[in-house]
Parts: structure tokens; sequence; C-alpha cells
């Protein structure tokens, strides 16, 4: 998954979703992914007339596959706490 997308199955299951609520939810959960992915490309496209090398390499960064397990564990603690 890349920075800011969803698991559809994942999140189905977490939601305890079946049958057809199941396959609503991945197919709105797969349009969303695609939408957010054509965002992020776009946004980068942007960027590389505005920033700097440095910067951009910053930009880019923030949206390395790797970032996503670890806005995934923080998300899932802050859910966790008491609020």
């Amino acid at each position: 998954m890349n920075t800011g997308q969803l698991c559809s199955h994942g999140t189905a299951d977490t939601l305890e979703l079946s049958g057809a609520k199941k396959d609503a939810w991945v197919a709105a959960a797969r349009r969303y992914n695609k939408a957010v992915d054509e965002a992020t490309k776009q946004l980068q496209e942007d960027a590389m007339a505005l920033l700097t090398p440095a910067q951009m390499a910053e930009v880019e960064r923030w949206f390395a596959k790797g970032l996503n397990p670890q806005i995934n564990q923080l998300l899932q603690a802050s859910a966790k706490s008491p609020r």
C-alpha cells in the first residue's frame, strides 16, 4: 500500500463487513486508493516546478512505501488510546 491508501480487504474485515456490503466497501476503497495514487503523482509533478532538489527529496520521502507501516502503527495506537 502506498501512503494514504487503505487495505480494502483488511479494513472490510476490521469493520466486520460481509456479503454485498463487503463487496461494496472493497470497490469503494479501491476507487479511493486510485484517487489517492493519482493525486500523489500530480502533487509530485507540480512540486518539481516549485521545489529545490533537496525539498523534492524530502517530499518524495514522505510518500515512500516504508513510511506507511509507521503511520498505520501510530493510527492504531491513537485509536486504542482513551480520548
